[in-house]
């Protein structure tokens, strides 16, 4: 990834790339460029519908939390390769 990649046709941020050709709408690259540069300090468990929802804390102090959807519907997977 470079430090600075289009989005095909629709956002220009840096540390934000796609694959080529895929379309990534402004608002979702704006929303997940908030974590480029961040560290992540902990990781903590809280209780979603009485299953472990996992919390990223970064080093700004906000927290992401990993979800299964964009409408919070419960905790989902986070892929760590």
């Amino acid at each position: 990834m470079s430090a600075t990649t289009t989005i095909i046709g629709y956002v220009e941020h840096p540390g934000v790339s796609a694959e080529a050709g895929l379309r990534v709408p402004k608002y979702t690259a704006q929303h997940y460029a908030r974590l480029v540069g961040r560290t992540i300090k902990e990781v903590w468990f809280t209780s979603f519908e009485e299953q472990p929802c996992p919390v990223l804390v970064l080093d700004d102090g906000k927290q992401v939390s990993v979800l299964m959807d964009p409408e919070g519907n419960g905790p989902g997977p986070l892929s760590i390769d």
